[in-house]
């Protein structure tokens, strides 16, 4: 008598396409999270599982992983390894089970297992990457802003090692990661947040902010035009250095496994992602104090200061406001940017786009008072942080036109060569130190991309897109806001190496100081950094203080 021939359920006799298609309707664009369904279809049967597990068909998960994440950055970045679908399938795996951690763990145990620092690395890429589908799954779905306020906030582990490290934030790769998740996902909270919610951010970053000497700003000395710099890391003092000259020194680089590939990649610098944080606060806070105007006032009307109190500062509207485009060149200094002292310079992307920066940026300065920042520098609190910390700013509006030109190193003199002259006119300049060197450059139109004949071997050879070789910044104040607030003139260039902006101020007054500007742009539209007065010589600590500018669109 035969053996009775088992029943299968229509589910197991059909084609795996169509076990496919029922996998897919399962998975929902709109919603955030795992494909949760899935893994119920698998339990139906052995036979379902070998077809649709994730072994044997990477790419259904591969189809899911398009579904879920966005995927062009990364293709535009490293290229087609990014459609492997094999790397797509553990791709998402690998996503889904850093987003669990955030959604399902508190905040000091995730930060206590051994896979804290990838998971950190995982949600700030995949803030960089966001066109469509990543902010979703970060914010809706893993609740990285909770975790994120967790972490900076109310003893959080952003506060740890302060002990050991004399009152001071450790600036640490975990850290930064974490900061910079706390930007991204900030303009919810300050709109939400009350008097002492603000109160606790900026303590939370106040050493940071006027901590100039003690966290780095840049990714390499800004006393270097060119890079190498003719300085080593052997040379640099053993301790926190004050001058320019000292600071800051290499930054380690680790692998990170992305979509197969294993990349070196260095962590974003800490203080540009407190600087904004505390900026956009201040700003807050200035905007909310009512304008009590002395009797016999004589100045900008009551008009004019209302509107130059609005914050600039600008949030990422994520989605709405250019995509992962605007991080090309944060992704780009993750790439190349560890090592001012490495021989080997490979580019992979660039760190600036001819034209970027021409237009109207408005913004302020932070300035604070120079009694209290010299105190800082005395031994005991340069050791020591205060307690409580110093936030004493006071805000200066700041905005100029700027003017972009293509093409010395003196840092006090924005990299030009000291008895540079500058005739904005013809934009040509000699040298009065040395009447056999001179230079002209051509205006660089960022909207049709004119340029007149620029030399071929830079046209072949140069570090920027278009063929720039250098990139030098004009800027001035507009009229309407010079007339109110005092008519300066700004001069500067563009480090290659890193997309450093460095500008030198020329003041109207004698008595006003005048300053070197540093920053980077960053998500294409903040411009933010430190500023230094420029009557301290580069090898002694100076007066500096913070800048925050936002680009008119």
């Amino acid at each position: 008598m035969p053996l009775p021939v088992p029943l299968r359920s229509w589910l197991e006799i059909c084609p795996v396409e169509v076990l496919e298609g029922i996998a897919l309707a399962t998975v929902f664009e709109n919603q955030p999270g795992p494909p949760a369904d899935i893994a119920s279809l698998l339990r139906v049967s052995k036979s379902i599982y070998v077809a649709i597990s994730m072994e044997n068909n990477p790419g259904l998960y591969a189809k899911i992983f398009s579904i879920k994440f966005d995927d062009r950055a990364a293709v535009r970045r490293l290229g087609e390894t990014c459609r492997y679908t094999r790397n797509r399938a553990n791709e998402l795996a690998k996503r889904f089970r850093s987003l669990k951690r955030f959604k399902l763990m508190e905040c000091r145990q995730f930060c206590a297992a051994p896979t804290a620092r990838d998971d950190l690395w995982v949600a700030y890429l995949l803030f960089l990457e966001h066109d469509q589908h990543n902010y979703q799954q970060l914010v809706s779905y893993a609740a990285v802003d909770d975790f994120a306020s967790s972490f900076i906030l109310n003893g959080g582990p952003f506060h740890d090692g302060v002990e050991g490290n004399g009152g001071w934030k450790i600036d640490s790769e975990i850290n930064a990661l974490a900061a910079w998740i706390f930007w991204f996902t900030d303009k919810d909270r300050v709109a939400n947040e009350t008097g002492v919610d603000r109160a606790g951010v900026l303590t939370a970053f106040a050493h940071t902010f006027v901590g100039s000497f003690k966290y780095a700003s840049t990714h390499a000395p800004i006393t270097s035009f060119h890079l190498p710099p003719n300085i080593t890391p052997l040379s640099l003092p053993p301790s926190p250095a004050l001058p320019l000259a000292a600071r800051p020194s290499s930054r380690p680089s680790y692998l990170q496994n992305y979509f197969g590939v294993d990349i070196s990649i260095t962590p974003p610098l800490l203080t540009p992602a407190a600087l904004l944080s505390c900026a956009v606060r201040l700003e807050t806070e200035y905007a909310e104090a009512p304008i009590v105007l002395p009797d016999g006032y004589v100045g900008p009307t009551g008009d004019d200061l209302v509107e130059q109190k609005q914050p600039t500062t600008k949030f990422a509207e994520w989605g709405q406001d250019g995509g992962s485009e605007r991080h090309e060149h944060d992704w780009t200094r993750l790439l190349t940017c560890y090592s001012p002292w490495s021989q080997l310079m490979i580019r992979r992307g660039c760190v600036f786009t001819p034209g970027m920066v021409s237009g109207t940026w408005v913004g302020r300065m932070f300035e604070i008072p120079r009694d209290q920042y010299d105190a800082l520098l005395s031994p005991g609190h340069f050791a020591t942080a205060p307690t409580p910390p110093l936030l004493h700013v006071y805000p200066q509006p700041m905005q100029f036109d700027v003017r972009q030109d293509s093409a010395g190193d003196g840092v006090l003199m924005a990299w030009w060569p000291r008895g540079v002259i500058m005739n904005e006119t013809e934009l040509y300049f000699s040298s009065s130190n040395n009447p056999l060197w001179s230079s002209s450059y051509d205006i660089f139109d960022p909207v049709s991309a004119a340029r007149r004949a620029l030399d071929n071997e830079y046209r072949r050879t140069g570090p920027y897109t278009h063929g720039v070789y250098d990139i030098i910044l004009t800027a001035t104040t507009g009229a309407r806001f010079g007339s109110h607030w005092g008519h300066k003139r700004y001069y500067g260039r563009v480090r290659d190496w890193d997309g450093l902006i460095l500008l030198v101020s020329i003041e109207p007054l004698p008595a006003t100081p005048t300053r070197i500007f540093s920053g980077y742009i960053h998500r294409s539209m903040n411009l933010v950094g430190r500023w230094r007065e420029t009557a301290t010589p580069v090898d002694l600590p100076g007066w500096e203080g913070v800048w925050s500018m936002t680009k008119i669109e």
